[in-house]
């Protein structure tokens, strides 16, 4: 595939991303969202209004089916498909990245609980190859996790600006410290574009 140089791209952290989504949901007691029907595509529009980003994309794990938990795994790969979907309508580039593996340390019931590898590298490693193939002047980096620094450093070392994308709800302070600008999307942006009437709820 070949890119205009000076592309504006977004790099979303999925799994991440749809962490904080849903902590905005539990924050005002509603329940998690129906992922493949929420307006992702309203809600980068309306954080990138003022951003000429001509390219997002969506990092996501793939996951894997337990024997403890079938019932649970074959509804979670549905979950995925369907998500795959409607953010490939929504014009998103879906990109497969890491996995969602299911474990024992859960010290409550002892019963598997999925959790997100290999996402954050394939991320990072897309975003440094990016700015060292002069294919972007500004990264917009859609993630609330510490171990992104790195590349942030190795981004901005190549000439590429580091725009961080974070939420209201739990920014991360150190990814603000080490990039360039920053947007953050509010509680009330999250709930509407899952369907949320916020003049119903105090936000």
């Amino acid at each position: 595939m070949l890119y205009n140089v000076s592309m504006e791209i977004a790099f979303i952290d999925g799994e991440n991303t749809k962490g904080r989504i849903r902590d905005v949901f539990y924050k005002y007691k509603l329940p998690t969202p129906d992922w493949s029907a929420y307006d992702f595509k309203g809600l980068f529009d309306n954080a990138f209004k003022l951003h000429p980003v001509t390219n997002r994309k969506f990092f996501r794990a793939l996951p894997k089916q337990h024997p403890d938990i079938v019932e649970e795994s074959k509804s979670l790969l549905l979950s995925y498909r369907n998500l795959g979907g409607h953010l490939s309508r929504q014009g998103f580039e879906v990109i497969k990245a890491g996995t969602l593996r299911a474990d024992y340390r859960n010290e409550y019931d002892n019963k598997p609980r999925y959790r997100e590898k290999g996402v954050d590298v394939s991320l990072a490693v897309a975003m440094v190859v990016f700015a060292c193939d002069k294919l972007t002047d500004n990264a917009y980096l859609v993630a609330s996790d510490s171990d992104y620094q790195p590349a942030v450093a190795e981004v901005r070392k190549r000439g590429t600006k580091v725009t961080y994308v974070g939420f209201e709800i739990n920014p991360n302070l150190g990814l603000i410290a080490k990039t360039n600008n920053r947007i953050i999307i509010s509680d009330a942006d999250v709930l509407k574009f899952g369907g949320i009437d916020t003049n119903k709820i105090s936000v």
